[in-house]
């Protein structure tokens, strides 16, 4: 007897799509145990399994592929039942965990593997099958019947011999898809979703990764609080799952700064009690959207959640792509599912879930009390590639129980809701910022310099082309610089410019300006003179001093006499003094002066193993300085080393941007540490001969921008120094982070010595481990504030709320992970929005930087296009680069053109200065030799190319996407291609790239390439033969829209039934080509009808069927239309009399009439064929892009709808132009629009 073939239901077609989608994986297997408290009798237990299993028919179902589409049939193959002993709980629950990780394929193959366990006291069961034919549910109903019959069977009672059938329901389910109710539920999605949903993470990420790899994390919600929480619910009416619900969606508005929230939520399908005593899969998820403020109660916000959940219940029949569809969402909904299974088991046993080892979402938490023993089971599973840690996952478990206890003990506002349990409030706070340790508070760094050279008078402090300056040289220099600036009023409370070059002197200055108890300005030489004014103006200054430049008044360090004046009374000084002041860039363009003070350098300078020294540098004796001394770290190459008794190797100007003159300064002096920015070792790197020099150091320390992956990889390659990682803004004096850096997970680490660091929301509030927020520092670090500038200063240095003190929000963006590490986001002005989607550019050029060749890299977003910029020794293929880009990025994040530059421009810090990189036209970028047009064809691609890519020339050998083409404008260049009557392909662009290629098979006479052979094949299968269902069904449609609406046709007499026609009507709605060919049905037969209409139409059950009835040839929307047209022409002439084609690009959205295409005319020309122009009229009112049906009835003038069609006077395509056809059919359409 043949097999009753059954359709997938609507619930297990999301899961069968959901396998085929991650077609390798195990994600749709589900695996449970039930653990008896007792042993069993083995034989009645087996006996009851294979009775259950016949009782149960979802349980012999089998599924396999027809054509394409999966179907279900029912086996009657006997059960089979496995048995495996064990010795111990663990070693069954490893058992489990392996069978959990096996995957059913759709074969024709058994959907389940049940076996008894045998443990040695206790039997248990293990279910493990695919989700198509079973739910969680399941597992209750299967564990309550296996129990039932095995006592039947033990105490010799008749066992129930009804089967449950799961096919029973799918007729309720195909008569749904049929029903007005459908068409209500669509409705009600697209009207609910008719705005954006905005995008809220459960943890950010720094890394894109498509993986779905999962683990599980089960913890409990104690019996305490269970009873609690269900007392609260019932008498505040409302369910356990809208608690849950409501906590999850008050956490995820709270990280994410939003209002409305949006997570997934299962429903159950089953409509009947017999369906509820029936195994199979009845579960859909459906979306939860909830509007969360900050005034609201948290009972009301409850309510607000369990009303919410009601009002979608009601309509959760409406298959999840569809509701997607309906809501016009195209990526993830939602990404979070929250699931509270209220199924009970009611047997003496305890329930176990094994994970699969994948998950669709970020999260998916489960709530259950399964085995009514009083207390919650929370079972978290998280994608690893989201969460690294299960550490994490703990932590967020822990803030859900914190928010479910406050809501159910008092009511009170969300906003005084607190999202960190106590626990995780000390971590943030103490732990990770345990860091206070003794240090020599109260002295000035002068002072300390000058013990450190009265004990080590004759040790070499500093080297300069081969020049050494012993401590004792550099303290009576500076005493008698000191001693002659106090004479010209130097003195506490004023401020010294050094305006210099690279020399000894201005360490030796800097040394003598906080003798006189002033603090030292470091300017550049090479700033412009108007902002060495602005910076002049910022402070007290009375004496400037240069080196190897001119000022006028200064005083020149070079020809100084150090001789006289030696001797110094030092004024009284105090450690809040200020001992530097540093100038950063501001967002106005005015130079910020940020004023240091000795105990935040003192702070600094400590040894210990928080700090640069103790934590990092530990027995090295020689520092290669190579900063320019307006940047803070210049501290650490001057200010650190002489205080440590660390020598410093002082490179000249040459020296710190030639990569062989430093390389010989290191071999020359054995330097054996190194700090620098990121940007700037690269620039040390260019030169891969010459590379060995990297060899002599033992710490190299990276800071001051992002460190990409790759450089520290390519050091690594290079040098057995170790590397690190250093963060800090001038603000806090210095760095304030440091760590070890490992290629494979950088981070910016930990605080150094007595400072604190917390990652904060807007509203200064923390933000748990694992959340994106603000860097603010607070400690001994952080420094006065701005010169002169108090607004300014009383914005960015606040009160630490946690610890007292000040406090300084850096404008940094980076996330506290679970061990104390801080990983660095990027600043809040480098994220940008493109096409909606959030994206950090700092990403994109990391990724870049990993590409082998690149040296240095930075990205811009210009005119809505990502532009990156690089240098490398030599051109790099850069189609090579794009493709390794797609492997690391996701497509939105990939730069839509790149451009090589000789050299990158940086500031004077050493950071590349994205403000100076040039348009993308001025770089250079990679061309091949210019060549001219071989032919006319060539001529006119080349300009079209030029043109879309606006560029003034391109030559037949250009590389598109090496000009900057991507894949919009390689859809747009096959449309104006076709435009001008060339037939090209976007797969052709992508595989030929050049005009040169893409004409070779157009101006030489050559067979189509093999793509394109491919896609002719495609296309012959179509328009589809129309079944006599369909004809009917056209017949119907046409009855109901002359009932329905006021239909109304004009012009049909225009037409002769003996002619051919195009008809190019207006593009209204997807129901468009319906409507006129039920305009045309007194005068035409649908089969003598085709369409070209957007292949995504066959992606969908309802739109594929009107496709077929519509005499449908697929046209791909984005470009890749020459087959479909081809496919057109070529059924137009032999078989049908009419083709419909819309001239517009796309389905409106506003009504207006938008840009008109040139296919219709092209076929006209090529064919003979008249075209009548046709103007709908009503058809968008009727079918808004918005809802996923049509409306029946004018709400809003309580009638029915008008649609009218009027057919214009056919066009000769004879003796007229492409271009004049087009202009002549836009008239008409424009002109009817009135």
């Amino acid at each position: 007897m043949k097999d009753t073939i059954y359709q997938l239901t609507s619930a297990q077609k999301n899961i069968s799509e959901l396998q085929a989608f991650y077609s390798d994986s195990s994600i749709s297997t589900l695996c449970g145990a039930i653990i008896f408290d007792q042993k069993l009798n083995a034989e009645p237990l087996n006996e009851a399994l294979r009775i259950l299993v016949r009782r149960h028919e979802s349980l012999r179902l089998r599924f396999r592929s027809e054509n394409g589409i999966t179907v279900q049939y029912v086996s009657d193959e006997s059960a089979e039942i496995g048995f495996e002993k064990f010795h111990s709980v663990e070693e069954m629950r490893s058992f489990c965990s392996t069978q959990a990780a096996v995957r059913f394929g759709t074969d024709g193959g058994i959907m389940y593997r049940l076996t008894i366990l045998d443990l040695p006291d206790k039997t248990g069961i293990m279910l493990c099958c695919s989700h198509l034919i079973a739910d969680a549910w399941s597992y209750s109903v299967l564990a309550h019947d296996a129990w039932s019959i095995y006592s039947s069977l033990l105490n010799k009672e008749t066992v129930d011999d009804t089967v449950l059938r799961y096919t029973d329901s799918i007729p309720r389910y195909e008569a749904y898809l049929q029903s007005d109710k459908h068409i209500k539920d669509m409705n009600f999605w697209a009207d609910k979703y008719s705005s954006d949903i905005g995008e809220t993470a459960v943890r950010n990420c720094t890394k894109f990764s498509d993986k779905v790899s999962a683990k599980r994390f089960v913890t409990t919600l104690s019996p305490h609080i269970y009873s609690r929480a269900d007392f609260f619910c019932r008498q505040n009416h409302i369910s356990l799952a809208a608690l849950f619900e409501c906590a999850m969606t008050l956490y995820i508005a709270r990280i994410n700064a939003a209002k409305t929230i949006t997570i997934g939520v299962p429903v159950l399908g089953r409509k009947s009690v017999s369906e509820k005593n029936t195994a199979g899969m009845f579960v859909s998820t459906i979306p939860l959207t909830v509007t969360i403020n900050d005034s609201d109660s948290t009972i009301g916000l409850c309510r607000k959640v369990f009303a919410a959940h009601k009002e979608i219940y009601r309509h959760r029949d409406l298959p999840f792509a569809e509701i997607k569809y309906a809501a016009s969402v195209s990526g993830r909904f939602f990404n979070v599912l929250v699931s509270f299974q209220n199924s009970r088991t009611n047997v003496p046993a305890k329930t176990e879930w094994f994970s699969n080892g994948y998950c669709e979402l970020p999260l998916a938490v489960h709530i259950d009390d399964r085995d009514s023993r009083n207390d919650c089971t929370l079972t978290f599973d998280y994608q690893t590639e989201v969460f690294r840690d299960s550490r994490e996952i703990h932590l967020l478990a822990e803030r859900i129980k914190h928010i479910i206890t406050q809501i159910i003990s008092r009511e009170k506002t969300v906003s005084a809701i607190s999202v960190i349990p106590h626990n995780e409030f000390e971590l943030l706070t103490k732990t990770f910022n345990d860091t206070s340790v003794g240090y020599e508070k109260n002295k000035c760094v002068h002072q300390a310099f000058k013990e450190i050279a009265a004990v080590r008078p004759n040790d070499t402090a500093l080297i300069f082309h081969k020049q050494k300056f012993t401590y004792s040289r550099i303290d009576k220099m500076s005493d008698s610089l000191a001693a002659y600036l106090a004479v010209k009023g130097a003195a506490k409370g004023s401020h010294i410019p050094i305006i210099a070059r690279r020399s000894p002197y201005v360490i030796i200055a800097m040394l003598a300006v906080m003798k006189t108890g002033a603090a030292y300005m470091p300017i550049s030489p090479d700033y412009p003179a108007d902002r060495i004014t602005q910076m002049l103006g910022a402070a007290n200054v009375k004496t400037v001093l240069t080196c190897g430049c001119e000022y006028a008044g200064s005083v020149a360090l070079e020809t100084f006499d150090y001789s006289e004046n030696t001797a110094v009374n030092l004024p009284e000084i105090r450690p809040e003094d200020s001992c530097y002041v540093i100038f950063t860039s501001g967002s106005t363009g005015r130079p910020k002066a940020i004023s240091v003070t000795h105990r935040n350098v003192m702070n600094y300078c400590a040894q210990n193993r928080f700090n640069v020294c103790g934590g990092i540098i530990n027995g090295e004796k020689r520092i290669l300085s190579v900063t320019d001394i307006v940047f803070d770290i210049f501290v650490t190459e001057s200010i650190l080393a002489l205080l440590r008794g660390i020598t410093i190797v002082l490179a000249d100007e040459e020296q710190t941007v030639s990569q062989h003159a430093l390389s010989r300064l290191v071999t020359e002096t054995g330097a054996d540490i190194l700090q620098t920015t990121p940007t700037k070792m690269r620039g040390f790197m260019l030169d891969k001969t010459d590379l060995s020099y990297l060899r002599s150091f033992r710490k190299i320390i990276l800071g001051g921008e992002k460190l990409p992956p790759a450089l520290v990889g390519e050091l690594k390659n290079h040098t057995d120094a170790e590397i690190f990682n250093i963060y800090g803004p001038a603000e806090t004096t210095v760095w304030s982070a440091l760590t070890a850096a490992d290629e494979r997970d950088i981070t910016i680490g930990r605080p150094i010595a007595n400072t604190r660091i917390y990652i904060l929301d807007a509203d200064r509030q923390l933000q748990p481990v694992g959340i994106t927020g603000e860097i603010c520092i607070a400690g001994d670090g952080v420094s006065r504030g701005y010169l002169n500038d108090p607004g300014l200063t009383a914005e960015k240095f606040v009160h630490d709320p946690f610890h007292g003190g000040v406090m300084y929000r850096t404008g940094d963006m980076g996330l506290m992970r679970d061990d104390g590490c801080i990983e660095f986001c990027g600043r809040r002005d480098d994220q940008i929005k493109l096409r909606g989607l959030r994206i950090e550019l700092g990403d994109i050029e990391s990724a870049i930087c990993g590409f082998e060749g690149v040296m240095l890299a930075a990205v811009v977003c210009r005119n809505e296009r990502l532009i990156g910029f690089y240098t490398s020794e030599k051109p790099l293929d850069e189609s090579r680069l794009r493709r390794f880009l797609q492997r690391k990025l996701p497509s939105h994040m990939v730069p839509n053109r790149f451009n090589r530059l000789e050299k990158m421009p940086m500031t004077q810090s050493g950071k590349i200065d994205r403000r100076s990189l040039p348009n993308a036209d001025a770089a250079v970028s990679v061309r091949k030799k210019i060549s001219s047009p071989k032919n006319e064809t060539e001529r006119r691609l080349c300009g079209i190319m030029a043109q879309i890519l606006k560029l003034p020339q391109v030559s037949p050998e250009d590389d598109f996407f090496e000009l900057g083409g991507d894949s919009f404008s390689a859809m747009e260049f096959a449309s104006a291609a076709a435009a001008e009557g060339i037939d090209l392909t976007v797969r052709s662009v992508y595989e030929l790239r050049t005009v040169r290629q893409l004409c070779g098979p157009l101006g030489g006479g050559q067979s189509l390439s093999d793509t394109e052979k491919m896609l002719e094949e495609k296309y012959r299968g179509y328009p589809q033969r129309r079944t006599v269902g369909d004809l009917m069904f056209f017949d119907t449609f046409t009855a109901m829209t002359k009932a329905l609406y006021r239909f109304q046709v004009e012009g049909l007499g225009n037409l002769d039934t003996k002619e051919k026609y195009i008809i190019c009507p207006n593009h209204e709605s997807d129901l468009d080509c319906m409507w006129v060919w039920a305009a045309l049905s007194r005068k035409f037969h649908l089969c003598e009808t085709c369409a070209l209409i957007a292949e995504e139409h066959l992606d969908d059950r309802l739109k594929r069927f009107i496709f077929r009835v519509s005499g449908g040839i697929p046209i791909d929307r984005r470009g890749d239309f020459a087959p479909a047209v081809r496919r057109a022409e070529k059924v137009l002439m032999q078989q049908k009399r009419l083709l419909l084609i819309h001239p517009e690009g796309t389905r409106t959205r506003t009504g207006r009439l938008g840009e008109l295409k040139n296919g219709a005319a092209l076929i006209a020309k090529k064919t003979g064929v008249k075209i009548v122009p046709v103007r709908i009229c009503g058809a968008r009112q009727i079918y808004p892009v918005s809802r996923r049906y049509p409306m029946l009835f004018d709400k809003s003038e309580m009638g029915r709808f008008t649609l009218r069609i009027f057919f214009g006077k056919p066009i000769e395509p004879k003796g007229m132009t492409v271009t004049e056809i087009t202009e002549k059919i836009r008239r008409y359409l424009a002109f009817k629009s009135r």
